[in-house]
């Protein structure tokens, strides 16, 4: 069986952010998460859950990542998170949606919204 994709969706705005999602909810997807990747094109996304925070050690490319609630608001945003970083533990978080860099500022992307991965 392959890897299924996902929508993320600014349910705020009525926004694509990407039509290219994947999810990583079991303890080797989400230990991976984009470990093995050089890159992420405009249209891919990476949702980890739970995750209530993330690092970026051993990454190749910095990311944009959106930390999101149980209900999908978005409650931080960190644009271009560089390798070799550390987000922390951000209370209220349950998951995140890792981007290219750059994504947020290309979309209508603001604290608050509401994200729905379908």
């Amino acid at each position: 069986m392959g890897v299924a994709y996902h929508k993320a969706i600014n349910v705020t705005t009525g926004e694509i952010i990407a039509d290219n999602v994947r999810i990583a909810q079991d303890f080797m997807s989400r230990s991976i998460g984009l470990l093995n990747r050089q890159n992420l094109n405009e249209n891919e996304a990476l949702l980890i859950k739970p995750c209530p925070s993330i690092h970026t050690f051993f990454m190749k490319f910095p990311i944009d990542v959106l930390f999101l609630s149980k209900e999908g608001n978005i409650v931080k945003i960190a644009h271009s998170l560089k390798p070799w970083r550390l987000s922390g533990c951000l209370l209220g978080c349950f998951m995140v949606l890792e981007l290219p860099p750059g994504k947020v500022l290309k979309t209508t992307i603001k604290l608050g919204n509401v994200i729905e991965i379908c």
